[in-house]
């Protein structure tokens, strides 16, 4: 950022004080004109700046893409540090529970207990009767493994990276 922008969007910060504390209508319209000429000139200074940047760069397209991903806010890679090993064990807990918390909390009658310190916005509405014939039926290795393999290879991957190509 230059240092004229710099000093606009000192004075632009000031011109917002003076018009929030003043019922000035041409002192708000000044402000608002302001605003819109300083935005202006930031948006033909990145302009310049972004030609300036893809004109010397030798690689054209990724520089293109980094100003993409720098202007959209994109450019933060997941980081690989990050341990998502416990993650299937918390959805797996939490499926496991959802249905025993939410039994623990209709009575007998079917009105919903509000143990806890949230405030009850439907109390008129009454839930369905969980479900007791509910079963699931159990699976093996062997048929995860044969659903596994009779899925379409590409060479495209998900959020994970790992292709269904072997």
């Amino acid at each position: 950022m230059t240092l004229g922008i710099r000093t606009s969007c000192k004075c632009k910060r000031l011109l917002y004080l003076y018009s929030k504390n003043n019922n000035d209508t041409s002192l708000k319209k000044h402000y608002k004109n302001y605003c819109r000429i300083l935005t202006n000139v930031i948006t033909e200074a990145k302009k310049l700046t972004y030609n300036d940047q893809i004109t010397k760069s030798t690689n054209k397209i990724k520089t293109t893409w980094d100003i993409i991903k720098k202007e959209t806010n994109k450019n933060k890679r997941l980081n690989d540090t990050t341990n998502y090993e416990n993650t299937p064990e918390a959805f797996n807990n939490y499926f496991l529970t959802i249905s025993e918390n939410i039994t623990k909390n209709i009575s007998s009658n079917g009105q919903i207990n509000n143990t806890s310190n949230t405030p009850n916005y439907h109390s008129s509405y009454e839930p369905p009767k969980p479900f007791s014939n509910i079963s699931f039926k159990n699976t093996s290795a062997k048929e995860i493994e044969n659903i596994i393999k009779s899925l379409k290879t590409r060479e495209s991957h998900g959020y994970d990276e790992i292709t269904t190509k072997c």
